[in-house]
């Protein structure tokens, strides 16, 4: 088999042309494999319909699929005032998914040693009371210390978010609140816990929330157009502005929108970080990828609090656990001075969708889900199964041409009885993929009807109609589909004889091919449809 390298196409272009076939942890025997398609455009954009309009506000919409951007577009106005477009590269304030960010630089600060997460917040912030039993840094991580959330405080203070002060007059006012319950005893959402944890990464580090996540997150992941805001006269190019609707909107000449943006609020942690969609896939693609803090990164921001009495969250490092139509999601939504988003990460579907929005009544996780559900497709029971076992005339070839066909590329002519072929088949649609697997079982072959692109381990190539590929056990292989027709796949194990040297051209395979085959097929499951 020749290997041929395909030459590097752009992401918007290589990536959005594919489609996938995923089985899936939410899938069930009645509802069968979960699939994932390219859709047409309009249904996409169908669902932002509403901010098609003359002097809208709008929302920025990014899709990915493994870490790749495969859709991305703006609707509606990032300013009114100004009449901009929303688009990919506007920077909008994300609410509460800045926790993300903070918990990671807590995460990070934990694996360079400069603070524990089992700490008393006081060994970071000796302001801070003492209690008994102590507020652990990871109690503010999992919303469980009991800490009582700034704004309220703020409130009860007689204080608003147009109010400017400092983070050290913050945190001297929460320093003076009681606890809300004894730390560990349940989960109660903070925001004052988060600023705290600011404080305590600004302690730690020596720098701000700001300046150590963009050493040690945004530049690394190349999130150039990413900040934590902690200065209210800082210039942000290509800011959106946030609104709500005009109390005076019905008037004649009245304007829909007021605005909403609140400029002086300046305390990062709870929130505070403006990006864009073009940077956040950069971030999702951490989590598949990771550059950030060793191994044990992703494993410690993806840990879930417990409570004293045992019982488990639902809330990891600001990763959030829930589900979408029985599939299970990872994801944290925000809302702040009329901006609003949401990002929601499906994990084994390799799926992520983030949407933020300009107006504080939209609800950007209904957009989310929506837009998920036009990429994602459950076929129904009666179509999800195909026989594991079957002819191979079943699927368009008879023994006999699959045996011509193998002999041919694998065995140098040699015939072998029908009875020895073991096949299945599944089949992939338009322009889809077959996502990358490693099945630790025996060697296996494939015989497609179509043209595909295959990865094997680390070689990409095209295979033609007819082409032979060898899967050794063990090894990652994915095949796209690069027609616009559905392409046939024929699996199966027989029993050649020789080595793999006699593949045409050059082969990495060379080792010799067992002469007895194991008598089990491949799969007891169909790889999908």
């Amino acid at each position: 088999m020749r290997l041929m390298r395909l030459p590097v196409m752009p992401v918007a272009v290589a990536v959005a042309a594919l489609l996938l076939a995923l089985p899936s942890v939410g899938e069930t025997q009645e509802r069968g494999p979960v699939v994932l398609r390219l859709p047409d455009p309009g249904q996409v954009d169908a669902v932002f319909a509403r901010f098609d309009a003359p002097g809208s506000v709008g929302c920025a919409l990014g899709v990915a699929h493994q870490g790749q951007l495969i859709y991305k577009k703006g609707y509606g106005h990032a300013n009114l005032d100004w009449n901009i477009p929303m688009s990919p590269t506007t920077a909008i304030y994300v609410g509460s998914i800045s926790k993300q960010f903070t918990a990671a630089a807590i995460a990070l600060l934990a694996h360079q040693g400069k603070l524990g997460l089992d700490d008393d917040v006081r060994e970071h912030l000796p302001e801070m009371p003492h209690r008994n039993p102590p507020v652990t840094v990871r109690q503010l991580v999992h919303h469980t210390g009991g800490v009582p959330d700034m704004y309220r405080v703020m409130r009860e203070n007689g204080l608003t978010t147009w109010d400017q002060f400092s983070r050290e007059e913050a945190l001297e006012l929460l320093s003076r609140q009681e606890l809300d319950f004894p730390p560990g005893h349940q989960y109660q959402y903070s925001n004052g816990g988060y600023f705290l944890l600011s404080m305590i990464v600004q302690r730690a580090s020596g720098k701000t929330l700001r300046g150590y996540t963009s050493e040690m997150i945004f530049k690394p992941l190349g999130m150039r157009d990413t900040h934590f805001h902690d200065d209210p006269v800082h210039v942000v190019k290509n800011r959106a502005m946030s609104y709500m609707p005009s109390p005076h909107a019905g008037d004649e000449g009245a304007n829909h929108y007021i605005q909403s943006y609140q400029g002086n609020f300046a305390l990062p942690g709870a929130g505070g970080l403006y990006t864009t969609v073009e940077d956040l896939v950069r971030w999702d693609r951490n989590f598949l990828d990771n550059r950030l803090g060793g191994p044990d990164f992703m494993e410690v921001i993806h840990s879930k609090g417990v409570l004293n009495s045992g019982e488990p969250l639902d809330y990891a490092f600001a990763i959030r656990e829930d589900e979408h139509d029985g599939l299970r999601t990872l994801g944290h939504g925000g809302s702040f001075m009329g901006f609003k988003a949401h990002y929601v990460r499906f994990p084994e579907q390799q799926l992520s969708i983030w949407v933020m929005c300009n107006m504080g009544e939209i609800v950007p996780e209904d957009f989310a889900l929506r837009v998920a559900d036009v990429y994602l497709e459950y076929p129904a029971s009666e179509n999800s199964a195909p026989a594991a076992h079957v002819n191979a005339a079943q699927v368009g070839w008879s023994t006999s041409e699959l045996g011509e066909r193998r002999s041919n590329r694998i065995i140098g002519g040699e015939s072998l009885p029908d009875d020895d072929l073991h096949v299945g088949f599944w089949e992939l649609a338009p322009r889809a993929i077959y996502a990358g697997h490693v099945h630790p079982v025996p060697e296996f072959y494939v015989i497609l009807d179509g043209q595909a692109e295959w990865t094997l381990g680390k070689d990409t190539f095209l295979a033609a109609p007819g082409e032979v590929i060898y899967i050794a056990p063990n090894t990652m292989h994915r095949m796209v589909n690069l027609t616009d027709d559905i392409v046939r796949a024929v699996w199966g194990r027989w029993a050649p004889n020789g080595d793999r040297s006699v593949y045409e051209g050059e082969s990495r395979y060379v080792e010799p091919i067992p002469e007895q085959p194991p008598e089990a097929v491949l799969f007891t499951e169909p790889v999908g449809q």
